[in-house]
């Protein structure tokens, strides 16, 4: 019991310590600078807050921006391949065409060939009525076969020219086709 009525002025003078003007005052102080500072602290974190959702959403336009940008460029791309391709098919169906009329043309002149051969046959049997028979000498039979060659060789010589030039075309024109579709 002693020791309580020994704390009691004790606790007495602490009561009126703390109750006292100046320790109040000074405890509100504190109180209201502990309160300011997590004020402070508040308004800093919300300004750091509204800052990164301003720049998040900054971020998310400017993404979303640059996605349209993207898909715009996608779809320009894409109708720039269309075209290409388009344009590389109806070159390849002209090529054939043209590949398919000259051609056309080729088995015209060798049927002219072929007509102009069997005229040139039926000259020569007309023109050369004693043509050695099988049962004739060989030296007779040899000097009728060089007059016949050299008139066959004068007569073909046009014709023959004008095929050889009308194949050498037609490879020429097939192997540039060739690289060319290999290369496109």
């Amino acid at each position: 019991m002693r020791r309580a009525q020994d704390l009691r002025p004790w606790w007495n003078q602490q009561k009126v310590s703390f109750l006292s003007f100046p320790s109040f005052v000074e405890l509100a102080a504190r109180w209201q600078r502990e309160k300011n500072q997590s004020e402070k602290s508040v308004e800093a974190a919300q300004r750091i807050i509204e800052g990164a959702h301003l720049h998040a959403s900054e971020l998310q336009t400017a993404h979303a921006e640059e996605v349209a940008s993207l898909e715009s460029k996608i779809e320009q791309l894409e109708g720039t391949v269309r075209s290409q391709e388009e344009q590389h098919a109806a070159f390849i169906r002209e090529l054939l065409e043209k590949q398919a009329e000259e051609t056309q043309g080729l088995r015209r002149q060798i049927e002219e060939i072929q007509k102009m051969h069997s005229q040139i046959e039926d000259r020569v049997t007309t023109l050369n009525p004693g043509r050695p028979s099988v049962g004739d000498s060989l030296e007779a039979r040899a000097e009728s076969d060089t007059q016949l060659q050299r008139i066959l060789t004068i007569s073909l010589a046009p014709a023959l020219m004008k095929l050889l030039w009308a194949a050498l075309a037609l490879s020429a024109f097939a192997l540039g086709a060739g690289a060319l579709t290999n290369h496109l």
